[in-house]
């Protein structure tokens, strides 16, 4: 069994934040009041929910799948999105800088079916796309993907539906 799961990943801790953060990429959200070992939110079963992790130096926000195909900014901050579908090798990547789009990569039984942006010198020194997403993922928090994390646990959001996103009246007449 392969691990299936997709991420927004900041080098930045944004704990507090993560509802601006969203909303301003267009993603409305409120806290639940739970929280979940990083192992539930590595087993890709956010459908309505986004799980998020803190570092000192990152976040990791789990996302369903259908929200990882985008890129995703924030000002004065390196922003990785992607999924990781190792049962089915298939895998995307979406990097922006200082709300800039530099990198994007789609991939599938190891053939690479979108390939734009300038290389980064790092992708040339990793054996596999999914090596580069993991080591990306340290760099850019200091965790350490499939590391052994008894204690870590993430803040659980729920994705608010279309309706409770639009104003009072919007709702009413709706």
């Amino acid at each position: 069994m392969g691990y299936n799961y997709s991420c927004i990943v900041i080098d930045r801790n944004i704990e507090g934040q993560v509802e601006p953060f969203l909303k301003i990429n267009g993603i409305f959200v409120k806290p639940s009041q739970k929280t979940v070992p990083i192992e539930k939110a590595m087993d890709g079963d956010q459908s309505k929910e986004i799980d998020a992790f803190f570092t000192d130096s990152g976040s990791i926000l789990f996302i369903p799948n259908d929200l990882s195909l985008q890129y995703y900014m924030l000002e004065s901050a390196e922003v990785l999105t992607f999924s990781y579908y190792e049962t089915a090798m298939a895998f995307t990547v979406f990097l922006s800088k200082d709300s800039k789009s530099i990198r994007e990569i789609m991939e599938a039984d190891g053939e690479i079916h979108l390939d734009e942006g300038e290389a980064l010198p790092d992708e040339a020194e990793a054996n596999s796309i999914s090596d580069w997403i993991n080591e990306k993922v340290e760099n850019l928090t200091g965790f350490k993907m499939f590391s052994s994390y008894d204690d870590a646990m993430c803040i659980r959001y729920n994705i608010l539906k279309e309706k409770e996103k639009k104003g009072f009246f919007a709702r009413l007449f709706s």
